[in-house]
């Protein structure tokens, strides 16, 4: 696996406030909770989320899921360390 498919599927899952903390299917609604952070960002900030999960959406599904499993493999520490060069939150999962 190559570095930017992983640092774009870090920003994806990390960035995106708007979606739950696992990647959802298309046909699932997103959470009152998840529908709440989203609507408390600024215009800006919804764009570079959708067009992150637009870039997410468009790996083929057999590199999302290897990217999630190597995102579950990684430790709280280097997990942290992925969060802070992102400025991303910490998922609800972790």
């Amino acid at each position: 696996m190559n570095r930017r498919a992983f640092l774009l599927f870090c920003a994806c899952a990390l960035g995106s406030a708007a979606l739950p903390a696992r990647a959802r299917a298309d046909d699932e609604k997103p959470s009152d909770a998840a529908r709440e952070r989203w609507q408390k960002l600024s215009p800006k900030k919804k764009e570079a989320t959708r067009e992150r999960y637009k870039r997410w959406r468009e790996l083929p599904p057999e590199k999302r899921d290897e990217l999630r499993e190597r995102w579950k493999k990684l430790t709280p520490e280097e997990k942290k360390q992925l969060r802070k060069r992102r400025g991303g939150r910490k998922p609800k999962s972790d």
